[in-house]
């Protein structure tokens, strides 16, 4: 039943079964992250991606962009799930805090990029190159290997590709 206090949460938040497993990994992941106090110090962190990332990984897009910040070079590979990844705000909070200060632009055009998909769409597109096809989001990952900074997301959705 939807209450009047659950409907001013964002509807993820309030779609959110409570997962504790995962939970655990993420406090795993803040935990470590904590230590991180100075440049370039580092840390060790055992953890299961799959527990990290969640179940609502396979649908997602995917382009090559550029970093938020300055020198805004376009070397990151975005990965924009179609479900967002949650996780507790009180976990999240230290990193907006001690950590962000403004690192971020607004939305950029999209100029020449190639945005793919690994899902069909609804409704059929009238623009070919929107239907993605799995040969090519397979050239995409070979070509995310090409690329020397793999992120989380990347690595994830890689392992996941080889399970299936």
């Amino acid at each position: 039943m939807e209450t009047e206090a659950n409907k001013s949460q964002p509807v993820y938040l309030r779609n959110r079964s409570r997962n504790v497993a995962m939970e655990k990994q993420w406090q795993n992941y803040f935990d470590a992250a904590h230590k991180l106090i100075e440049q370039n110090s580092s840390t060790t962190l055992d953890l299961t991606l799959e527990l990290l990332m969640g179940s609502n990984v396979a649908e997602f897009w995917r382009y090559v962009g550029s970093l938020t910040t300055p020198s805004c070079a376009e070397n990151v590979i975005w990965t924009v799930f179609r479900q967002p990844i949650s996780i507790l705000d009180y976990d999240f909070g230290f990193f907006r805090d001690d950590l962000f200060f403004e690192s971020y632009r607004g939305p950029q055009p999209l100029y020449h990029r190639q945005v793919n998909r690994s899902f069909l769409n609804e409704k059929l597109s009238p623009i070919p190159d929107e239907n993605l096809c799995f040969s090519d989001f397979l050239s995409i990952i070979l070509l995310e290997l090409s690329y020397i900074d793999i992120t989380f997301a990347t690595i994830f959705t890689i392992i996941n590709f080889q399970r299936s």
